[in-house]
């Protein structure tokens, strides 16, 4: 397989790159994309145009990142997607998706959802390479179930046909998005770390996405978290229960099943006590807990690998950026501080 362009989308380096597939022909990349996607129609909308398709993909199971760039005008008119959701972000350019009598003009700004239901008809523009994430319907069904804290759904969880990515949770959502592809390419403990980044990935998605069961549920108050005691009470359980297993491979779900609540409710009491989302909670300590273990001596000739490892983090590199964030220095500056030199 051919190296992709690494400098065209300069500031997008965080695209897939584990597996790379150029098409030069409308009928093999109609196969292609129909194999990995739905049945669909493909059509180049210039006189004269050639198809140069680029595709790169990475994936986790059944969970993957696909970065696509039809190289041209194309009109795609996919078949309702069956048993998965697909969000097209485009990196550069326009694209349109009309869905019945509805029309999203999809930008770097606004991402696309072709329909589960009913058909739909895309054009892309020349120059509007996508990023699409593709997920099974059966773990977005899985991931609300326990975000709303509904144990079994009668029907399929059905996402907006547009996402607004300039918003706070969009930009959240596009930020895990990105987490969720470094992990894909680390190294270390891969099952652990694919899990949380995927879990919280699509958490992200459900947020950051209008959804039916959200709606249904209408879980979003709009003068936010209030502070009452069953709140902080729960709140100071989950603080105590971080500080026991903060070191261990666990998740935010793992903690709202023990303490028999749905995430958003978790979310709820430590916005209510602490001004911070579970996740932050968790990552506050065992940041503390790896400052403790660098700043004295007798770690000073132990690896920081371990010392992120013993304090609940499986990547490196996402310790050291989370650390210095947080304290305004390097792991290895507070190692420096407190070791003895001769």
């Amino acid at each position: 397989m051919e190296e992709p362009d690494r400098t065209r989308h300069a500031g997008r380096k965080w695209l897939p790159l584990a597996e790379s597939k150029t098409i030069s022909t409308v009928e093999e990349a109609q196969a292609f994309v129909s194999n990995l996607f739905v049945p669909h129609q493909l059509e180049l909308l210039s006189r004269g145009a050639e198809l140069n398709l680029k595709l790169r993909a990475v994936w986790s199971g059944s969970t993957g990142l696909i970065f696509m760039d039809y190289g041209d005008r194309v009109r795609i008119s996919p078949e309702p997607l069956t048993g998965f959701v697909l969000v097209q972000v485009p990196l550069e350019g326009a694209a349109q998706l009309k869905i019945g009598h509805k029309t999203i003009e999809s930008t770097p700004g606004k991402a696309s959802l072709p329909s589960c239901q009913e058909p739909s008809v895309m054009q892309w523009s020349k120059k509007t390479p996508h990023l699409c994430l593709y997920v099974r319907q059966d773990q977005i069904n899985r991931v609300a179930s326990s975000l709303y804290g509904v144990p079994e759904l009668a029907q399929d969880v059905q996402l907006g046909s547009a996402i607004d990515l300039r918003t706070e949770p969009g930009q959240r959502f596009l930020a895990a998005l990105r987490d969720f592809h470094d992990d894909l390419q680390s190294h270390g403990n891969v099952t652990g770390m694919h899990r949380l980044s995927q879990e919280n990935l699509l958490g992200r998605l459900l947020l950051a996405a209008p959804n039916s069961l959200s709606q249904s549920l209408d879980v979003w108050p709009a003068d936010g978290p209030v502070r009452n005691e069953q709140s902080s009470r729960l709140a100071h359980d989950f603080e105590a229960l971080v500080d026991h297993h903060f070191h261990e491979d666990v998740a935010i779900s793992d903690f709202a099943e023990r303490l028999s609540v749905s995430i958003r409710t978790l979310q709820v009491a430590t916005a209510a006590a602490f001004d911070l989302t579970p996740s932050k909670v968790l990552l506050r300590r065992r940041l503390e807990h790896s400052r403790k273990l660098l700043s004295t001596s007798e770690n000073s000739h132990r690896p920081v690998a371990d010392i992120a490892l013993a304090s609940g983090f499986n990547h490196l590199g996402r310790f050291a950026s989370a650390y210095k964030q947080y304290f305004g220095e390097l792991p290895r500056q507070t190692r420096q501080s407190v070791t003895p030199r001769y």
